[in-house]
C-alpha cells in the first residue's frame, strides 16, 4: 500500500514542478504546460479547429506566445507584424532539427531548406543570387520551362480524354500537374529535360504524393512526440517519408553521374 502512495505522491510532484515552477521567465507569455501533453488540452477546449484554436490563444495571450506540443517547445506568430519582426531577426534563422525535418537531412546541416549557421550563410548569397537571376536575368529561360511543361500537360490531358470534344469522360487529376511541376523544376536545377528523365519524374511524383498523404495524420504526432516514428513507422508514415526522401537523393545521384559522363 505504501508503494502506491509513494508513487501518487511522485505524481504529484512532478505535475506539480511542470505544472507550476516551470521557469518561462524567457519565453513569450502561453499557457501553462501539462507534463507530457503540453498543451494540447488548451488546443483542444480552445476550438475543434487547429488554426481557429491558435486565433483564440493569441486573444489571450498576444500575437506572440509560447507553445508545448507534446515534448516540443514552440513560438506562435499571428500577427504580419510580429512575423516581420520575428523572422528578419538573424536569431531566429536556426531550423527545427528534430522528426523528420532531421530525417530529410539523414540528420545532416545539409540543403537550403534546411540548413542553418554556417552552411546557411554561405547558401544564402547564392540562393538569392540564383532566384533573382531567374526572376530578372533569366526571364525567359523560365517562360520556357513554363510553356515547355504547359504543352505536356495539355497533350496529356488530350491524350487522356481524346480529340472528340462533344464526348464526356472521366479525368483523374490526383497526379495530373505532378510531372508539369516537377519538370520545370527540374529544368532550373539541371539546365534541361530529356525523354530519359521521364521516369524520374513520374517516379519522384508518385512517392511525394505518398510522403504527403502519409504525413496528414502522422507528421502532427511525430512532431510533436518524435520517438514515436521509431515505435510506429508504419501507423505513422515513417516508412512512407524515408522511402521518398532516399529516392529523392538517388535520382540526384543517378543524374549527376550522368552529367558527369556527358561533360567528359
Amino acid at each position: 500500500m505504501f508503494v502506491y502512495y509513494a508513487l501518487a505522491v511522485t505524481a504529484l510532484l512532478i505535475i506539480y514542478y511542470f505544472r507550476f515552477k516551470d521557469d518561462r521567465s524567457k519565453e513569450p507569455p502561453g499557457p501553462k504546460p501539462w507534463p507530457v501533453i503540453g498543451n494540447l488540452l488548451d488546443l483542444v477546449m480552445a476550438s475543434d479547429n487547429m488554426t481557429l484554436s491558435l486565433g483564440v490563444l493569441a486573444e489571450k495571450y498576444g500575437e506572440i506566445y509560447s507553445l508545448k506540443v507534446g515534448s516540443k517547445k514552440s513560438v506562435v506568430l499571428t500577427s504580419k507584424e510580429a512575423m516581420q519582426t520575428i523572422l528578419t531577426n538573424d536569431v531566429t534563422f536556426a531550423r527545427d532539427f528534430t522528426g523528420m525535418f532531421a530525417d530529410r537531412t539523414f540528420n545532416k546541416n545539409l540543403g537550403i531548406i534546411f540548413s542553418e549557421g554556417e552552411v546557411w550563410e554561405k547558401l544564402r548569397p547564392w540562393t538569392f543570387r540564383t532566384l533573382r537571376e531567374f526572376g530578372f536575368g533569366k526571364s525567359s529561360d523560365m517562360e520556357y520551362f513554363i510553356q515547355d511543361a504547359s504543352q505536356r500537360l495539355f497533350a496529356s490531358i488530350d491524350g487522356k480524354i481524346g480529340t472528340d470534344k462533344k464526348k464526356s469522360c472521366d479525368l483523374n487529376v490526383e497526379l495530373l500537374y505532378n510531372n508539369s511541376i516537377l519538370s520545370i523544376m527540374w529544368q532550373m536545377v539541371v539546365g534541361q529535360l530529356s525523354l530519359d528523365d521521364d521516369p524520374y519524374l513520374k517516379l519522384l511524383g508518385e512517392k511525394g504524393d505518398a510522403c504527403i498523404r502519409s504525413g496528414i495524420f502522422g507528421a502532427s504526432i511525430v512532431n510533436a512526440y518524435p520517438f514515436l516514428r521509431f515505435v510506429f513507422p508504419k501507423a505513422l508514415g515513417y516508412d512512407v517519408q524515408m522511402d521518398f526522401f532516399k529516392t529523392c537523393n538517388l535520382v540526384a545521384l543517378v543524374r549527376e553521374i550522368f552529367l558527369n559522363l556527358n561533360d567528359r
